[in-house]
C-alpha cells in the first residue's frame, strides 16, 4: 500500500532530523520495496527514496554509497522528468555536493553547471541560484580559476542585491571572497 510507504518515508525523515540515520535509512529501504511492489523500480517514489538514501550515507561520511544513490535517483529523474525540473537540478546539486567533498572538483562543477541553468529556468533568481553560484566560485577559486570565480562571486552579489534576501551573513561572504579573488588577480 503506497500510504504505508509514504508513512515510511516521513518516519525516515523524523529519524534523518533526529540524527537517527540507521534508523532512517530501514524506514527508506522499506518505503522503497513497497513501491517497487507497487509501482515499478524505476518510479519517481524510488527515485526519492534513492535521494533521501543519499543524503544518510553523505551525513554518514560515504561517499561512495550516497554518489550511487543520488546517481539512481537521476537516472529515474531524467527517464521520467522534464530535463528542466526542479528533481533533476536537485540530483545534479547533490552529486556536486559529494564529488566536492572527496575533492572531484570538476566533476562537482559539471553538476552544478548542469544544475545552474534548470534553476534559471524557473527564475533568475531561484532560491537555489545564490547557493550554486556560491559552490561555483569557491571551486573555481580553489581550482585557481580567478577569473571565473569572480564572475560567479559577482553573479551571485547580484543576485543578492536584487532578492534583497535575509542571507545578510552570506552577502557579507560573497563581498569577503570578492575582495580576496580580486586582490589574487591583481598579484
Amino acid at each position: 500500500d503506497p500510504s504505508i510507504a509514504s508513512t515510511y518515508g516521513n518516519m525516515g525523515n523524523i529519524y534523518q532530523q533526529m540524527g537517527n540515520h540507521d534508523q532512517a535509512l530501514e524506514s527508506y529501504t522499506k518505503a522503497m520495496a513497497i513501491y517497487k511492489d507497487k509501482f515499478s523500480e524505476d518510479h519517481l517514489f524510488v527515485a526519492s527514496c534513492w535521494n533521501n538514501m543519499g543524503i544518510i550515507y553523505q551525513a554518514k561520511r560515504m561517499p561512495q554509497h550516497a554518489l550511487n544513490c543520488y546517481r539512481t535517483a537521476l537516472d529515474i529523474r531524467k527517464e521520467h522528468c522534464d530535463p528542466v525540473h526542479l528533481h533533476v537540478a536537485t540530483s545534479h546539486h547533490n552529486l556536486a555536493a559529494v564529488c566536492a567533498s572527496i575533492g572531484d572538483h570538476a566533476t562537482a562543477l559539471e553538476h552544478l553547471h548542469r544544475a545552474l541553468p534548470i534553476y534559471q529556468t524557473h527564475s533568475a533568481t531561484h532560491p537555489r541560484m545564490l547557493p550554486t553560484l556560491v559552490v561555483i566560485a569557491d571551486l573555481c577559486e580553489r581550482q585557481m580559476d580567478f577569473v571565473e570565480a569572480l564572475a560567479y562571486y559577482r553573479q551571485a552579489q547580484a543576485i543578492h542585491l536584487v532578492t534583497n534576501t535575509s542571507l545578510d551573513l552570506e552577502a557579507m561572504k560573497v563581498n569577503q571572497s570578492i575582495a580576496r579573488v580580486s586582490c589574487k588577480l591583481q598579484q
